[in-house]
């Protein structure tokens, strides 16, 4: 690891923190409400309202991509190099403007210091956190938006945020919400067995990661 600590180019996710005090009841309408299903199950009626947003954003980058390629062949010539971020998900070809790859700094869901930076050469990184989409409901649950299809409800239990990165975006947003789900008593194993490059901090603030995450990540705080 870096003996100090490099100068990130973007931090990550760029997403508006919620206020801070107690969250506020939000109401359970009939309206908001949604369907999940999962392969080999009945659909399932969730508590809360629900969107596909998530994998929106890792599409949208992955097709702009293709794109801003397709038009400006020059993305990738020597020294160029292009950043496409959509809240919370991003995608980067060619050279950072400080020379060399893309640093990303990891966003600490609790507001404080990033607790790790990433050297992106190329790819994608993506994370899924709870920092701000989360509410109380009106029997007193605080519930959050990543919702479990095998149960229909908030799921990734001890979890505030998980990081993917890899060559496509869609595929990373994909990931780093399956692993979310794993909660934080079974997100190491499968995310090693799977072999993905991620990064997940706890509710206390603590900082894992994969060993292939591991070759990636370009300083990790308290470690210099």
């Amino acid at each position: 690891m870096p003996a100090s600590r490099p100068q990130a180019w973007w931090r990550h996710p760029r997403q508006r923190r919620a206020a801070s005090g107690p969250a506020k009841a939000r109401p359970r309408s009939k309206a908001a409400a949604g369907s999940i299903a999962t392969p080999g199950a009945p659909w399932l009626r969730s508590r809360c309202p629900w969107t596909s947003g998530g994998i929106g954003k890792g599409l949208a980058i992955r097709w702009a991509a293709t794109v801003l390629a397709a038009v400006i062949p020059e993305v990738d010539d020597p020294g160029v190099g292009v950043l496409l971020e959509a809240g919370g998900d991003l995608v980067a070809r060619g050279r950072a403007p400080q020379g060399g790859p893309w640093m990303v700094a990891i966003e600490d869901p609790g507001g404080a210091e990033e607790p790790a930076i990433v050297a992106l050469e190329e790819g994608a990184i993506c994370t899924s956190s709870v920092a701000v989409h989360r509410w109380r409901t009106v029997d007193g649950r605080d519930v959050h938006h990543l919702l479990d299809p095998r149960t229909g409800e908030p799921g990734g239990a001890g979890l505030a945020s998980v990081t993917v990165s890899g060559p496509d975006p869609a595929w990373a947003e994909v990931w780093s919400k399956t692993l979310f789900l794993e909660g934080a008593a079974r997100i190491g194993p499968r995310a090693r067995a799977l072999g993905l490059a991620a990064w997940w901090i706890r509710e206390d603030g603590s900082l894992e990661m994969t060993p292939a995450a591991r070759e990636r990540t370009a300083w990790v705080r308290g470690e210099d």
